[in-house]
């Protein structure tokens, strides 16, 4: 997958979740194949309640955009019983303003 966004913007990248209790698993956001923090002056990471109990978002909030952050962002749920999952969406950062929304949305079950 890939979203495209103008510079000095601020973006957000979802995952859907097939979300249980019998899979206490880990969820994390990776850049280029390596973890982010949670939070912090660049980037902040929730997972949010959806209307479904069994379905989570887990959002990525990317603040200010750069050249810098145009890469292949990942995200993970790691689980103790069960094959690790992964979705990869691929940022890509342009220097003119283009219309349309800054959100991309992915699912993994």
């Amino acid at each position: 997958m890939e979203i495209r966004t103008p510079k000095s913007l601020n973006v957000s990248l979802s995952c859907w979740i097939d979300y249980d209790d019998c899979c206490p698993g880990k969820l994390r956001w990776e850049f280029n194949d390596k973890p982010l923090p949670e939070i912090g002056k660049k980037y902040k990471y929730i997972l949010k309640d959806t209307n479904s109990k069994c379905l989570k978002k887990f959002i990525l909030s990317i603040f200010d955009v750069t050249e810098s952050d145009e890469g292949t962002y990942s995200c993970h749920l790691l689980c103790k019983h069960e094959n690790p999952i992964k979705v990869a969406i691929d940022l890509k950062v342009d220097d003119e303003l283009q219309t349309g929304r800054n959100v991309l949305n992915s699912c993994f079950k």
